[in-house]
Formats: structure tokens, C-alpha cells, sequence
């Protein structure tokens, strides 16, 4: 008599043997008809909709109203917080309402003088309501960092002679802050959908620090990173006439004027390729940053009027994914292509260098005037961000290092002058 436990395991077997032919007689070509981008959305919005506990996010916000998307002008419209030149005061848990003319219905983005009173060791956190509607869950987590210097840039040093790392102090003055959510899902500020006419921005304090605003703003959203400029219609509008020279500017990375995070720290690598080195003593030569939208920002002080490439020196970490960074100038993304710059490894523990440039290998060259200007170079979190070590260029401008502590690797940027 055959035993039950048997019976079962001839069973499993002929299912076993059964689905191996049906895998190779299974036709190959089977014609897949294409899914068009309006059918993908469809079936995304019916997912998101059925979702007990679903979360509208701003990806989501932005395809639902994509066809407002390039619709604005370049007219900026300024919704002022009160009539007296003081700012106002967000008392924590409170909020201020204002009010906005829209030129036309659109995308617009929000920026304000802000300044954190007391010790906000990493900033404060608000929400924007349009019309009284938090538009997407993003907006409800707006970043309003706390703005550090250090106290000095001759560096201490220990009993052994290493140096170390100064204090470093809030800035109690106000400063201009584009809004972007926490998480910093995007590398151009958040846009706000508007009504032509007139609007209500409510600013709402989600923590207990008292806030000090003035001058709002709403610009249009052709600051967003799909309705930058491209970079050929932003060099078509500097002509011919301005030329590059093999003249560079230098300023180190350690050099940064100010930063928007205490998690922009100085740091030392033991390498001679690093300004400054020394042999037996640790010397402050690299600029660490660990967290998505930290930024350091620096002043160089340029020559003469021209077209400047920007290049780096780079050994990013891994070899499997690109690193990403975004290009500001004088706290503008001049043209899209530098709203998310790609720094792809090209071999593990091998130096490279990376100029900011197009598929066709030509630099992308950026129009300064003579005088200073500021750069900063925010860390965005929309794309993986691999650590990488960056370091002098031959023909070296910026530079601009940072570490990923979590991911223990450092980076350092360089801009370069025509290269």
C-alpha cells in the first residue's frame, strides 16, 4: 500500500516537471503592446487612490498639474509680511497669513529673509498652505535652517601640533532661504500652484522657535529645474563677444564663508595631494558635509568679465552609480543641465577629473562679471549621492571638499577658469 506522504511527493514532482516544460515551450515571442505615459499615470493614480494611508507627495502634485508646468512668465510678484520694515515675529506653534497678486495662474516658488532666534542647533520647520490647502505632503515640511560661521580660519593646535577645528557660532542675521522640504526631494525650491488674482500664503510653525520673516517673495516657476534655461539658450544670450582666458581662481575648501548647517564640518585627510599637508602634523584641509541641502557657500573674487568652466578632480567612492551635485551661483541654478551634475566613477580607488560639460565632451561655460560672486554647491537627495573624494586640478579654480560621515569618504570640489 502506497503511503499518503509518497503520493504527495509523486504529485509535486509531475507539477515540478510539468512547469519546467511549460517554461521552455513557452512561446518567445510574445508581443508586449507598449504602455503610453498616460496610461502609466492612470494606473499610479488608481494604486495611490486605493491606498488606506497613501500619502500625496510633490511628485505626485506636480504630475497632477503638469500642465501648468512652462505656463508662467519670468515676472516675479512679491507678497509683502507687513508694512512696517521690522520683521514679523512666528511664534512657535503660530502663524502669519499674507497675501500675493498672481500675474496668472501657475507654478510659483517661495523664498523670505528669515533668522532663527536662540540656539536651533539644525533649523526649524514649517508649513505652507496656499488658499488654506497644504498642496502636497512635502509642504508641510519646509526647511528653515540655522546659518553658521567659524569663529576663525588660523587653526589651533593640539599639545602634539595637529590642528583642530575652531567653534563654530550661529549667524544672528537675517539671510535669504529658498523653501524646500527636509528631505530636500528636490534640487530647485518647491513649487506652489496659484490662482491669477489674488492668494493667501499661510506660514505655519511646526516647532517651538520663534522665527523672524520679512520679504516674502513668489517667483514663477520657471525656476524649476524643468523650466530652467537649457544651457545652449543660456549661452546664446552672452553672444560671442566674451571669451575665456587660461587665467583660474583658487579658493580652498576650507575657506567657505559661511555654511547652512552644523553638519558642514572641517576635517583633515593625511594626503599630499591635499592643500594644505604637512608630513608629521594633521593640518584642516577638507570640508565635510554630511546631510542632504547642506551647503557651504564661498566668494571668489573674479578678474574680468567672461565665460568660466567648471571642473573637478574627483575619486568618487564605488563604481556601480553616479554621485550627483548642483551648481549656484550667486544663489542661482544658471541653466538646468546644473541642477544635477553627474560625477559617474570611472574605475574603484581611481582618480578622475570631471568638467561640467555636455554629451558632445564641450565644457559648459558660465557668464561671470568682474567682481565677487558666491558659490555654493547643496548636496541633493533626489538622485543617490555616492561619497567621493575631490581634490586639486591642474589648472584649478574652487575647491570645494566634503565628507558623507555615514559612508566614511570625503570630497573636494574644484572650479576652474577656462579649462
Amino acid at each position: 500500500m502506497i503511503r499518503p506522504r509518497t503520493v504527495i511527493a509523486i504529485l509535486f514532482s509531475l507539477a515540478a516537471v510539468v512547469a519546467i516544460i511549460a517554461i521552455f515551450l513557452w512561446p518567445r515571442n510574445v508581443i508586449r503592446e507598449p504602455v503610453s505615459r498616460e496610461e502609466a499615470d492612470a494606473a499610479y493614480v488608481l494604486l495611490r487612490e486605493t491606498l488606506i494611508n497613501g500619502q500625496y507627495t510633490y511628485d505626485d502634485f506636480l504630475t497632477d498639474n503638469s500642465n501648468y508646468l512652462n505656463t508662467v512668465s519670468r515676472e516675479e510678484i512679491t507678497a509683502q509680511v507687513s508694512q512696517s520694515p521690522e520683521p514679523v515675529s512666528l511664534e512657535g506653534f503660530g502663524e502669519i497669513i499674507v497675501t500675493a497678486q498672481a500675474p496668472e495662474t501657475g507654478f510659483y516658488s517661495v523664498s523670505a529673509n528669515a533668522v532663527i532666534e536662540g540656539n536651533a542647533f539644525d533649523g526649524a520647520t514649517v508649513e505652507v498652505l496656499i488658499n488654506g490647502k497644504t498642496q502636497y505632503y512635502e509642504a508641510s515640511i519646509i526647511n528653515i535652517p540655522t546659518f553658521w560661521r567659524d569663529t576663525t580660519k588660523v587653526f589651533p593646535t593640539d599639545r602634539f601640533g595637529d590642528e583642530t577645528k575652531p567653534e563654530q557660532i550661529i549667524i544672528r542675521d537675517s539671510r535669504r532661504v529658498d523653501f524646500y522640504d527636509n528631505k530636500f526631494a528636490s534640487s530647485t525650491p518647491l513649487l506652489f500652484l496659484l490662482n491669477e488674482g489674488e492668494n493667501t500664503l499661510t506660514i505655519r510653525n511646526n516647532t517651538s522657535r520663534r522665527i523672524n520673516i520679512s520679504e516674502i517673495e513668489m517667483r514663477s516657476g520657471k525656476s524649476a529645474a524643468s523650466s530652467l534655461l537649457s544651457y545652449d539658450e543660456y549661452i546664446t544670450k552672452f553672444g560671442t563677444a566674451n571669451t575665456v582666458t587660461a587665467d583660474f581662481i583658487s579658493v580652498n575648501a576650507i575657506d567657505y564663508t559661511y555654511k547652512n548647517s552644523p553638519y558642514v564640518q572641517l576635517g583633515s585627510e593625511g594626503n599630499a595631494a591635499m592643500t594644505p599637508f604637512d608630513a608629521i602634523n594633521k593640518k584642516i584641509n577638507i570640508t565635510l558635509i554630511e546631510k542632504a541641502g547642506s551647503e557651504a557657500f564661498y566668494t571668489a573674487d573674479v578678474p574680468e568679465d567672461g565665460l568660466y568652466a567648471f571642473s573637478f578632480h574627483a575619486l568618487p567612492k564605488g563604481s556601480d552609480y553616479a554621485s550627483f551635485v548642483t551648481l549656484k551661483v550667486d544663489g542661482q541654478i544658471p541653466f538646468a543641465e546644473a541642477a544635477a551634475f553627474s560625477l559617474m566613477p570611472k574605475g574603484v580607488g581611481e582618480w578622475s577629473n570631471y568638467t561640467l560639460k555636455g554629451a558632445d565632451g564641450e565644457p559648459y561655460y558660465i557668464h561671470l562679471s568682474k567682481g565677487a560672486h558666491e558659490f555654493s554647491l547643496p548636496k541633493p537627495r533626489q538622485s543617490t549621492v555616492k561619497p567621493a573624494r575631490f581634490n586639486y586640478y591642474p589648472i584649478t579654480s574652487i575647491n570645494f571638499p566634503w565628507k558623507s560621515q555615514a559612508s566614511q569618504a570625503r570630497k573636494w570640489m574644484n572650479y576652474a577658469h577656462g579649462a
